[in-house]
């Protein structure tokens, strides 16, 4: 299996895989790869959180021609694991160090050959289209050779289906999950996200700290489309993963100055299942709540990438930032996303770890501060 992830969370994903049990056979940007069954995938997209998707290796094959290509993907049972009376979805790429061929052939190619297969053994082909809403397939072609992945995720697992609504520039809730895994936020010290915006952090801190599954919001996965798809089994993950949830025992705190952003982030957390969990506040920067000891303050301010504040505004809010962090994370730690590369050094603190994530295209800075309290 290829299970990838935003550039940057490859380390905290490889320690998910470890944490459920899975061995990493290899890693390189974006992806991490393991060895498993189908049912390992449906269990891989219940529990992680910073993964994009589960891709199941079906087979590679050499390729170097568009004749190739056709018969290598023709050549495949396809019958037996897709259905017609579900959609077909055909994504296509190349490896970083491949060039020259149209990724839009090579996934329109690869249909071609999967419909035309089926048409053949079962006298009609299934329907197709642009969106993944039924069983999707990844082809990858990489150093003159083509991998071909069922993709058993579909619409990528950052989108959990608790945010149903956002204010501008939201997080995506794998790289919110990222920020508080990679720091080592384990839900046993206080949690508080001042600028919550849509409250994605809080909302998955509340997740880690009950336990709880982050695909049991979803309402499909690709893998549900398959042909022979194991539902009993997948139920019984399901049941497995909500008796694991446990009660939430330490404080988590999400403010904004905005009333409308803590209205949306709280009911996207009573989407969540987490809306209780959480105490929510309109406040200011320097008023929001802070309960100890050592607390947690993470934070998702603006990069100046959309709403484009002056850069004077940009350098006082930063400016207050570390001094909010210096007055009131006594013993905690203070993790911060900026994708404002210059203004990452303006927050007035001794930087304790720095890492480079993408935020979609948005290249970010995310800088950790040990927080030892007023001089």
């Amino acid at each position: 299996m290829a299970v990838t992830c935003a550039r940057g969370l490859e380390g905290v994903l490889r320690s998910e895989l470890e944490g459920l049990g899975f061995a990493p056979a290899g890693e390189a940007p974006t992806v991490v790869e393991v060895c498993g069954t189908l049912r390992d995938c449906m269990r891989l997209n219940l529990w992680l959180r910073t993964a994009h998707r589960v891709l199941w290796l079906w087979k590679e094959f050499p390729a170097r021609s568009a004749e190739d290509l056709y018969r290598g993907v023709a050549g495949l049972p396809w019958e037996e694991v897709l259905r017609l009376d579900q959609p077909l979805n055909v994504r296509a790429a190349n490896q970083a160090d491949e060039e020259g061929v149209s990724t839009a052939w090579m996934a329109l190619k690869c249909k071609d050959a999967i419909v035309d297969r089926m048409r053949v053994r079962l006298g009609r082909r299934p329907d197709s289209g642009s969106t993944p809403k039924g069983a999707c397939v990844f082809l990858l072609r990489s150093a003159g050779r083509f991998r071909l992945y069922l993709d058993t995720t579909g619409v990528p697992l950052s989108f959990r289906g608790y945010r149903q609504e956002s204010v501008e520039a939201p997080l995506r809730e794998s790289l919110a999950a990222g920020l508080l895994l990679a720091s080592g936020w384990t839900g046993r010290t206080p949690l508080v996200n001042p600028m919550c915006g849509s409250g994605t952090i809080a909302i998955e801190g509340a997740g880690i700290a009950s336990r709880r599954a982050p695909g049991l919001q979803r309402s499909r996965f690709a893998f549900t489309s398959l042909r022979g798809f194991p539902r009993e089994e997948w139920e019984q993950l399901r049941e497995a993963a909500r008796r694991e949830v446990r009660p939430i025992r330490i404080p988590i705190v999400a403010a904004d100055w905005s009333r409308e952003a803590v209205e949306i982030a709280r009911r996207n957390a009573r989407r969540a299942g987490v809306e209780n969990a959480i105490r929510f506040e309109v406040a200011e920067l320097d008023a929001t709540p802070v309960p100890g000891p050592r607390p947690w303050i993470v934070l998702n301010p603006e990069y100046g990438h959309r709403t484009r504040p002056s850069a004077e505004e940009l350098e006082e809010l930063y400016h207050r930032i570390g001094q909010f962090l210096r007055r009131h994370g006594q013993g905690g730690r203070g993790v911060i996303i900026t994708g404002h590369l210059a203004l990452s050094r303006r927050f007035g603190l001794k930087l304790a770890r720095k890492w480079t994530v993408f935020n979609g295209p948005i290249e970010c800075r995310v800088v950790e501060f040990e927080l030892s309290g007023p001089e």
